[in-house]
């Protein structure tokens, strides 16, 4: 297939999101991973061999499967999603495959190369953002964002009130039902989990 870009989804819209060219995201091609066959069109696409690198983003024993499936000799699985259970490692598959595996979290290490990134255009960040929320919109926000194949949320927005615009008394009551409101969105995600 030579130099090309991949994106497996689950959901429809965000296919089109890593394919259209107004977005800019480059995919030359697409599968939509609902019908477990997304690791057959892959191979079928890269003429058996595989892909460079598979890119977890999301965080369940299901897509670091995939990528395990996909990954061509020699390649390498990027984990980047964040997994709240146990998943397999295949090494009784991979271990002949001389496959690298490496997992990081976009923190302060990263953070100055994603900045030049967007600095220099080559992510425009604003393309990754569907939905804006205020901040005493942050349960909503919540539950658009976990709820993706309802919203079509890739990303959003919460903007903060400016503490000097609302007043000092003000701001205190604020941020106390803020707190509140942050405490009852955490604990009813836990229970989601």
């Amino acid at each position: 297939m030579g130099c090309g870009f991949l994106g497996a989804e689950l959901l429809e819209p965000k296919l089109n999101i890593c394919a259209s060219p107004k977005k800019r995201f480059g995919a030359t091609a697409t599968s939509n991973s609902s019908d477990g066959k997304a690791a057959e069109q892959v191979i079928r696409l890269t003429k058996g061999r595989g892909v460079d690198t598979a890119i977890e983003a999301v965080g369940i024993p299901d897509t670091f499967v995939l990528c395990e499936d996909i990954v061509a000799s020699g390649g390498v699985i990027a984990n980047i999603g964040v997994h709240g259970v146990t998943v397999a490692l295949h090494l009784d598959r991979l271990w002949s495959q001389n496959v690298t595996i490496t997992t990081r979290l976009v923190d302060t290490a990263s953070t100055p190369t994603l900045l030049k990134t967007v600095q220099c255009g080559r992510l425009d960040p604003k393309q990754l953002i569907m939905l804006h929320f205020k901040l005493n919109q942050i349960l909503q926000a919540g539950e658009t964002f976990w709820k993706p194949a309802a919203t079509n949320a890739l990303k959003v927005i919460i903007e903060a009130l400016c503490a000097c615009a609302i007043g000092v008394g003000r701001f205190r009551t604020s941020k106390t039902r803020m707190l509140k409101r942050n405490a009852d969105f955490h604990e009813r995600w836990e229970l989601k989990r």
